[in-house]
């Protein structure tokens, strides 16, 4: 009797570690993986080539709508990365290169009107504008946009 119940105790333990462990592929993994909330729906997306992160990975929002859309190369941010609201509009939108934040990101109020605009070259920031709910630039500096 003693035997058997530390028998469930130690296959609970490695059932429940299973369970924590299915947001990370096995070493070496390729192909899609995806990762679901608990009520089934699908959370995340990603796409793995030897263990490494490469190509679309998608979060999701529980309603279904796309959350955050990066892409990478290598296991490195490498693409254009586009984070949503949840009614659909645009969040913040930017690229990376080898990693790196590079060209202009724009952030946008949920109703389209751009809010910032940031220039960034090699993951260096080279100026940064901020804009009021009405897009009328809020801070100058010199223009390049």
């Amino acid at each position: 009797m003693k035997f058997n119940l530390i028998f469930t105790i130690i296959v609970t333990f490695q059932l429940n570690i299973k369970v924590f462990s299915q947001d990370i592929p096995p070493a070496n993994y390729t192909g899609e993986w995806i990762i679901h909330y608990d009520t089934g729906q699908i959370k995340e997306k990603r796409n793995y080539k030897n263990g490494e992160l490469t190509g679309e990975w998608l979060f999701y929002f529980k309603n279904g709508k796309t959350e955050v859309r990066r892409y990478h190369f290598n296991g490195r941010a490498d693409g254009e990365w586009v984070w949503y609201y949840d009614s659909g509009q645009i969040s913040v939108k930017g690229k990376f290169i080898e990693g790196k934040k590079d060209d202009v990101w724009v952030s946008y109020y949920e109703n389209g009107i751009i809010s910032n605009k940031t220039l960034y070259q090699k993951g260096l920031k080279i100026r940064s504008d901020n804009f009021d709910k009405r897009g009328v630039l809020d801070k100058k500096n010199h223009p390049i946009f």
